[in-house]
């Protein structure tokens, strides 16, 4: 996904991954072609990875492994790993913010 995603309109790259984990229910099974077709029939992204992402896409996996980073999304707060699984993050990430001002 994060191949196909137009980072250029961050506007949309957000809408996208927001309704992304809002179904991600519906397309965890889904295999890699079918994935594919996903983010071009319903959101009308690219077929092809766009190049400039394949990059951007390497970073964010190595740094996944680095952290040991499991599930998505997660976050660090003062280098400390909080993993959600609430999909919205922003509806849990005040309270996470809220217990470590405490």
């Amino acid at each position: 996904m994060h191949l196909c995603l137009e980072y250029d309109n961050p506007t949309l790259a957000f809408e996208i991954i927001d309704d992304l984990f809002a179904t991600q229910d519906e397309w965890t099974p889904y295999n890699s072609a079918e994935l594919k077709q996903l983010l071009v029939t319903k959101y009308d992204l690219h077929e092809e990875a766009i190049e400039a992402n394949t990059e951007r896409s390497l970073q964010v996996i190595l740094e996944a492994i680095e952290r040991d980073m499991k599930l998505v999304p997660t976050i660090f707060i003062n280098g400390e790993k909080h993993s959600f699984k609430e999909r919205r993050v922003y509806l849990e990430y005040p309270t996470a913010l809220e217990k470590l001002n405490a």
